[in-house]
């Protein structure tokens, strides 16, 4: 199954744009403590040197960043800082989702959508925004 470029689903859509939808999750956050949960079992974790954003456009799976686990339904975004340890991935059989990632690297970003449907995953292309896109 291949995902074209940023090609998101209807259903999916409507979580982007309804911003009133939306909760912020991130331990330099103050964030939705509902939100946290406990994780089952270790997880494998990295960090780079950019920002990365998440936006969860549908399922409901936890997601590991720093020391907290948040639980992420649509409309969650979770904001890993620079350095910041997060999860390395997802389960090796994660439920049905779609995560739109945002990287933001120097004057760049880079936005891509990862898709888990019966148990097969797909990521799209990067969208590339800056001044060496053109």
């Amino acid at each position: 199954m291949s995902v074209p470029l940023l090609d998101i689903a209807p259903e999916r859509r409507r979580v982007l744009a309804d911003a009133a939808s939306w909760r912020f999750a991130a331990p330099s956050l103050t964030a939705d403590e509902a939100a946290r949960q406990e994780r089952r079992g270790p997880r494998r974790k990295h960090a780079h040197g950019h920002r990365e954003l998440m936006l969860t456009l549908s399922g409901d799976m936890p997601y590991g960043v720093g020391d907290h686990v948040y639980r992420c339904l649509p409309g969650t975004w979770l904001v890993m800082e620079a350095f910041q340890p997060h999860d390395d991935g997802y389960d090796e059989a994660p439920p049905d989702l779609a995560h739109l990632w945002i990287s933001l690297v120097d004057d760049r970003a880079f936005a891509r959508v990862y898709v888990v449907e019966r148990g097969r995953h797909s990521t799209s292309p990067n969208l590339v925004v800056g001044p060496e896109a053109a």
